[in-house]
C-alpha cells in the first residue's frame, strides 16, 4: 500500500492475523432449566472425563482456518489411590521349598503421602491373616523421602520376617493382580505398586522373584504422570494424526497436561530430632506432585495448531480425558471434581 508520508513509495505492512477466542469451561457440561428461571429444575450433567459441549447457537462463527490451544487451568484432584491403583497381590513362602501362600491387599481410596501410605499398607498386610498371623509373619514398610544411607532413597522398602525370630526373613513376591490370572488375563496396567514405584512393566522379574526384602528407587506417588485431553471434533480437519509410543494412546490429542511442577522444584526435606540426636524419621515440606490436590496452570509457549475448515463454524465439540496408560481418567461417580478451563485462539490466516 502507499505510505501516508511518501505517496511514491510502496510500504509492506506485517501484522498478526485477526483472531477470536474459544473459551472452554468443563462446568458447562452441566445444565439446568433453572438458568432460564424455571424453579426446581433438576440439573443434568455428563461425566467429567467424557462430555460434549453444545449451545443453541454456534460457539465460534467466522472464516477462520486455524485453532491454537494457548492456556489451560486444570485443578488436579484425582486421588493417587483409587479403583485403578488401590490393590496388589503378595505371595509368601514361609517354609523353604514349601507352597506359596497368596492374598490381595487393598487400601482405601484417598490421597496419601509416602509415610502415610507405608503405614496404612503395612497395617493391611499385618491384618491379613493368610500373610501374617496364620503363618507367624510380620511385615514392615518404610518410606524414606531422602537419605544418604538408605538404598530406597525416595521410595519404599518392604520387609517380611518371622515374628518369633525377627532376624530371619521370609521370601515373598509382589504382583499387580492375581498370580492365578497370569497367562489367561491381561496384567493390570495400574496397581498400588505403580504408585509406590514398583512398575511391573519395567521390573517384573525383580517384583515376582522370591526375596525377603524389596525396595523401589523412586516412588512417583501419583496415579498418572500426565492427562491427555482429546477431542475428535476439534481435530477433525487435521491431515496428520498425532503419534504416541503407547499402543493404547490417542491420536486426537489437543494437549497433554503433565502432573508436575513446571519449574521442577527439588523436594524440601526436614529431619526429626529426638533428644538432640538426628533421627532417620524424615518428612517432606514439599509433597510429591500428585499426592495431594493442587492447581496446574499452563501457558503453552509452543501451542499446537489445528487445521480448520473456514466454511465450518464450531457448533459443538467433545472433550475426553485419558491417563498415561490410555485408560479413561479415573473418576468417582459419587464425587464432584473441580472444573478445568481451556483457552483457544481461532485465527483467520
Amino acid at each position: 500500500m502507499n505510505s501516508l508520508y511518501n505517496q511514491d513509495e510502496k510500504v509492506a505492512i506485517d501484522r498478526s492475523p485477526s483472531d477470536a477466542l474459544l473459551l472452554i469451561n468443563s462446568a458447562d457440561r452441566s445444565s439446568s432449566t433453572s438458568a432460564t428461571g424455571q424453579p426446581l429444575a433438576v440439573p443434568l450433567t455428563q461425566p467429567y472425563n467424557n462430555f460434549r459441549l453444545q449451545k443453541p447457537q454456534n460457539m465460534v462463527q467466522g472464516g477462520f482456518t486455524r485453532l491454537k490451544l494457548t492456556e489451560v487451568n486444570f485443578p488436579y484432584a484425582i486421588p493417587n489411590v483409587n479403583d485403578y491403583t488401590n490393590s496388589f497381590w503378595v505371595l509368601v513362602q514361609p517354609v523353604p521349598g514349601g507352597p506359596l501362600i497368596g492374598a490381595e491387599i487393598t487400601v482405601p481410596n484417598n490421597f496419601y503421602y509416602g509415610s502415610t501410605l507405608a503405614f496404612v499398607t503395612q497395617g493391611k498386610m499385618n491384618l491379613t491373616a493368610a500373610l501374617s498371623t496364620s503363618i507367624g509373619v510380620t511385615w514392615n514398610i518404610d518410606y524414606v523421602p531422602n537419605d544418604s544411607v538408605a538404598a530406597y532413597n525416595g521410595g519404599f522398602n518392604i520387609n517380611a520376617y518371622f515374628t518369633a525370630t525377627p532376624d530371619t526373613g521370609v521370601p515373598f513376591a509382589l504382583y499387580p493382580g492375581s498370580p492365578a490370572d497370569i497367562g489367561t488375563k491381561p496384567i493390570p496396567k495400574k496397581s498400588l505398586l505403580t504408585v509406590m514405584g514398583f512398575n511391573p512393566l519395567t521390573n517384573w522379574n525383580y517384583m515376582t522373584s522370591l526375596t525377603t526384602s524389596k525396595f523401589s528407587l523412586y516412588a512417583p506417588m501419583s496415579y498418572t504422570s500426565f492427562v491427555d485431553v482429546v477431542s475428535k471434533k476439534l481435530t477433525y480437519f487435521q491431515k496428520v494424526a498425532d503419534g504416541t509410543t503407547n499402543v493404547n494412546g490417542q491420536s486426537e490429542v489437543i494437549c497433554r497436561i503433565y502432573i508436575a511442577d513446571e519449574i521442577s522444584l527439588s523436594p524440601q526435606i526436614s529431619i526429626l530430632y529426638t533428644g538432640g540426636s538426628p533421627d532417620r524419621g524424615q518428612y517432606q515440606t514439599t509433597l510429591p506432585v500428585g499426592s495431594a490436590p493442587y492447581l496446574i496452570h499452563r501457558q503453552f509457549m509452543c501451542p499446537k495448531s489445528f487445521r480448520w475448515n473456514e466454511n465450518t463454524a464450531i457448533d459443538w465439540f467433545d472433550i475426553a480425558l485419558y491417563d498415561d496408560v490410555g485408560q479413561p481418567l479415573y473418576i468417582d461417580p459419587d464425587r464432584a471434581y473441580p472444573d478445568f478451563q481451556i483457552t483457544m485462539k481461532c485465527t483467520e490466516d
